[in-house]
């Protein structure tokens, strides 16, 4: 069960609830069918015939007699649909520091890391506001307004624009009647996840979560999903990560886990399969067909 979350107000006076931006793509309605068509044989999909591999075929072709016990979620892109939050926030804080944006492209790429680092990361990748043209000390500054401005959009605007994906609980609550173990791995900070997964319907559907605040090091890096099978005392051959980003595919493999990229998610699906992730899930209820 995951704490309560102390409710937080926006600070600034332009920053008021929005609809959502009218030129993002919607992230739910997933890959274009021609990305994938290379991979049919990991992609598995209601759509096609019944001969997708399930996570048993996967064992049995690698010779692995241990079952696996434990799911691990990510969260923004996999568990909830925060694409539109996260693209407005962005957008919001750049224009208020800046009176500018970067291309969504910039932002979704960022998505799966601290926000932090995400904010010095895009920082550095501007020609003329990075530290080696406006200083060190002048370049955290700027990282602290942003921060500050996009953590404030997000209190005001999160339960509006922030939402679970179409039957993404029933499916979490089908895989612990199934007695598989669950958990969620982040590089959120507590208090905005812990909100996202009350606001999804989860926080009584995860046997563990590991925060930002929980690790030093941070999505690739595998110590956050090293944290989780710790807490959940199973091995990394046990347990899977389902998540929407590089970073997530990244990590999962690092730490030994077999990895599910979620293609409903906004990262674009050849990204995904670039990292070579053991199977593919085009939509929530896929996870149902992998994990029997």
């Amino acid at each position: 069960m995951i704490g309560r979350v102390r409710r937080l107000r926006c600070s600034t006076a332009d920053c008021r609830k929005v609809a959502p931006d009218p030129g993002a793509s919607n992230a739910a309605d997933g890959p274009r069918p021609t990305e994938v068509t290379k991979f049919q044989r990991l992609r598995p999909s209601s759509s096609q015939d019944d001969n997708h591999p399930s996570m048993r075929d996967v064992l049995k072709a690698q010779g692995d007699s241990k079952a696996v016990k434990a799911i691990l979620f990510d969260l923004d892109g996999t568990l909830i649909d925060t694409t539109d939050l996260i693209l407005h926030c962005f957008n919001h804080s750049w224009h208020s520091v800046f009176g500018r944006t970067r291309p969504r492209e910039a932002f979704i790429a960022t998505m799966g890391i601290p926000l932090p680092v995400a904010m010095r990361y895009l920082l550095a990748s501007t020609p003329d506001l990075n530290a080696a043209a406006i200083g060190e000390s002048r370049a955290a500054e700027l990282v602290e307004q942003l921060l500050f401005e996009y953590r404030s959009c997000n209190a005001a605007n999160h339960d509006s624009l922030a939402r679970s994906f179409d039957e993404m609980t029933q499916v979490v609550a089908e895989l612990r009647r199934r007695h598989y173990l669950t958990g969620v791995v982040t590089s959120k900070s507590q208090a905005f996840a812990s909100r996202g997964l009350k606001l999804g319907g989860f926080s009584e559907l995860m046997d563990t979560a590991v925060f930002m605040e929980d690790t030093q090091r941070h999505k690739p890096d595998p110590e956050p999903l090293h944290l989780a099978l710790e807490r959940l005392q199973i091995s990394a051959q046990q347990a899977v990560y389902v998540g929407d980003s590089c970073h997530d595919l990244q990590a999962g493999r690092a730490a030994g886990v077999r990895t599910v990229a979620a293609l409903w998610g906004p990262a674009p699906a050849r990204e995904l399969l670039d990292e070579h992730p053991d199977l593919l899930a085009a939509v929530p209820t896929d996870l149902l067909n992998l994990f029997e």
